[in-house]
């Protein structure tokens, strides 16, 4: 009796929730941004800065503390041109039935070359933007040697939990299953049980132990929609200064390459579709979509300076 009215609720809460859809994500040239206001623009649609803008004069000694990329390997996608703010819980004869069937679900796997070569794209990406804003970035190196940071404990990669699967809210791109998560090249990632509260106090210490004035976390999520390559939204960059509040940047939509980076796809029953990359071309489209993130970051992340310039490369 109990379940079945916790499944006359959770239908009457779906038929609430499943109409209410997210905003589609969609492609940024980089020809766009040549149009300095239209880029103002779309830095505050895609980007939210809390709590206020950093200075725009350099800060000088900067250092990288953590470089993180999140490879998102299965996800439900809903065949609608905006995704539904929360997916079916497999709880109804109809929604299993449907899941079984395999339709929506995507999967792909990541080499990992693939995923070093990536990292190293978004972490390079990264550095060229702040240089753009008069932001000289080092290697975190003295950073990363201190007391304080090295008592972190640190981690080589991790595996999203079963708990994953029962993921019912989606992002603008579907609901993710399944992930992994790893540093970038001449990066650290932070385990998971040092990088919640403590970690902005203990790189403060390790700031004012190496004389460092500001340190970057960054924390980028990538994946696959409608076959393109996607840095999703929920990407974030953290930044924790010596004498002040940490500010943080969260990507609220996600950017799509142009065009596929599947070599080919194969739809199995219950699994979905399994795509196999074309690993130069994903390369590529991670490059454009970092460079665009990083333009639009950076501007709503330090104040206007008269004597920043931005250069996009082709």
């Amino acid at each position: 009796m109990l379940k079945s009215m916790l499944r006359v609720v959770v239908s009457v809460c779906l038929v609430v929730v499943l109409p209410a859809c997210r905003s589609a994500p969609r492609h940024v040239t980089l020809s766009t941004l040549e149009d300095a206001d239209q880029a103002e623009r779309l830095a505050d649609e895609y980007w939210s800065i809390t709590p206020e803008p950093l200075a725009a004069a350099s800060a000088g000694n900067s250092h990288l503390g953590a470089y993180t990329v999140v490879f998102i390997t299965a996800k439900k996608e809903m065949p609608f041109e905006s995704q539904p703010v929360a997916g079916m819980p497999p709880i109804t004869p109809f929604a299993i039935g449907l899941e079984l069937t395999g339709l929506g679900q995507k999967r792909v796997a990541f080499d990992a070359d693939l995923e070093d070569r990536v990292g190293a794209t978004l972490r390079d990406a990264f550095t060229t933007a702040l240089t753009t804003r008069d932001r000289s970035l080092g290697d975190g190196a003295s950073l990363l040697e201190t007391a304080a940071l090295r008592e972190l404990r640190t981690t080589n990669g991790t595996q999203t939990s079963v708990v994953q699967l029962a993921n019912f809210l989606s992002s603008d791109t579907g609901q993710v299953r399944a992930a992994h998560a790893r540093p970038a090249p001449g990066s650290r990632m932070i385990a998971a049980a040092d990088a919640g509260e403590k970690l902005a106090p203990t790189i403060q210490l390790a700031l004012g132990e190496s004389g460092a004035s500001e340190a970057y976390i960054v924390r980028m999520r990538l994946g696959l929609y409608r076959s393109r390559a996607v840095l999703e939204s929920g990407s974030f960059v953290e930044v924790v200064t010596a004498d002040g509040p940490t500010r943080e940047a969260r990507l609220l939509r996600s950017l799509v390459s142009e065009r596929s980076v599947v070599a080919s796809s194969k739809f199995k029953p219950v699994t979905g579709d399994r795509y196999v990359l074309d690993d130069d071309a994903f390369e590529q489209a991670v490059d454009r979509l970092a460079q665009v993130a990083f333009d639009l970051l950076t501007r709503q992340l330090f104040e206007p300076s008269a004597t920043s310039t931005v250069s996009i490369a082709r």
